[in-house]
């Protein structure tokens, strides 16, 4: 059997599509053992995930641990694993459950892996890049204590990722963390600013800042509370602009594709800059630069509107069909087909449960625009 901290870490490459060849092939020599079949074969009763996680209140769960770490080398690990008893019986079920469907599953089946797949809603996950470019997939079923220095530890949780460093003079080490489409996560920086990725986004940041401004760097969306220091304003850089604050939160928008940039202020106060251009908002007003024309407006706006998708939620208010399925595209991993591009300025109001479905989403569209939808595999046909 092997080690279980190992077959940890391949399953959850490959639940973020960061594993290479080799280590697929390594995966595959797991499965053929007789006794991971055997424990493949309990948990497929249901042929799906769910059924695989009820499966698991009938398991030892006590035997099902010491199998998987009674080979664990703790002298050999430089990384230290703190997991939780029920991680450590799900994540070798469902590994062998997504690989054996992922190399077993035949191509004549009418429901593919990958429509399963992009239909469902997103989750936590992301790529953390070290200064190094040492590449790491987080998810959520395992606690970590990375220690990188005298003093200085990053921990993975429930929460996110965590940040704890004793802050020098100068900044130091640049990581970079990007969550994928169906992603999001959340991470506290070494002063304490907590941010919240979303999905097909990128945030690069010092594991410590340094005495002057704390700078990061942003492309796509995220929502920062930022930990209040006069001395050190933290500034949100993007290709089009930059968020100047000493401790408030708000939402920035700046995905490369959007014909918008977006800055939206829930409390506190920020300077908005582009060039020559220079804005304070007030809290419930936006920054919204036009990157056709380079110009910067300032408007009144429901902050939740912008900023719900971090609590689960989709609000919109009277927002175009075209932006709706942008979102869920990011969302859920899908493509979108229009048939008629004239559909594409429908406007819906409404909210819409993060977590749900996205059938239950085209249906609620349905009842209260002009458009219909068709789902082929990973693409959504708008009629």
């Amino acid at each position: 059997m092997k080690d279980f901290n190992r077959i940890a870490s391949l399953f959850r490459k490959f639940r973020t599509h960061t594993i290479l060849e080799d280590e697929v092939h390594e995966l595959r020599d797991w499965l053929k053992g007789k006794e991971n079949r055997e424990l493949f074969k309990r948990a497929m009763r249901g042929e799906r995930e769910t059924h695989v996680m009820r499966e698991l209140k009938k398991y030892d769960r006590e035997a099902a641990f010491r199998r998987f770490t009674e080979r664990v080398h703790p002298k050999r690990r430089r990384i230290r694993y703190y997991v939780r008893l029920a991680a450590a019986v799900a994540l070798p079920i469902v590994l062998s459950v997504s690989v054996y469907w992922w190399m077993e599953t035949p191509a004549r089946e009418t429901e593919p892996v990958a429509e399963i797949i992009s239909l469902t809603p997103g989750q936590k996950k992301a790529i953390l890049t070290f200064d190094d470019g040492t590449k790491m997939a987080l998810g959520d079923a395992i606690e970590e204590k990375i220690v990188l220095n005298e003093g200085a530890y990053l921990k993975i949780d429930s929460s996110g990722l965590r940040y704890d460093f004793k802050e020098t003079g100068e900044a130091i080490k640049m990581n970079e963390l990007f969550v994928p489409r169906r992603g999001e996560y959340n991470l506290t920086l070494s002063d304490g600013t907590r941010v919240f990725l979303n999905s097909d986004s990128k945030l690069m940041y010092p594991v410590a800042f340094g005495d002057g401004q704390r700078e990061v760097i942003l492309e796509g969306e995220a929502y920062f509370d930022v930990a209040k220091d006069e001395k050190r304003p933290f500034v949100v850089k993007t290709s089009d602009l930059s968020v100047r604050v000493l401790g408030t939160a708000f939402n920035v928008k700046n995905y490369p594709d959007d014909l918008c940039v977006e800055a939206t202020l829930v409390r506190g106060s920020v300077k908005i800059l582009e060039e020559d251009q220079e804005m304070l908002l007030e809290p419930g007003e936006q920054a919204r630069l036009d990157r056709s024309s380079g110009k910067m407006n300032k408007i009144q706006v429901n902050t939740a509107l912008y900023t719900s998708w971090k609590d689960g939620l989709f609000i919109f208010e009277r927002e175009r069909l075209e932006d709706i399925l942008t979102t869920l595209a990011r969302w859920y991993d899908v493509n979108i087909f229009y048939q008629r591009s004239t559909v594409k300025d429908e406007l819906f109001t409404g909210d819409l449960k993060k977590y749900d479905g996205i059938e239950e989403h085209l249906k609620m569209l349905e009842m209260t625009t002009n458009v219909q939808f068709e789902i082929r595999g990973n693409m959504i046909v708008v009629k």
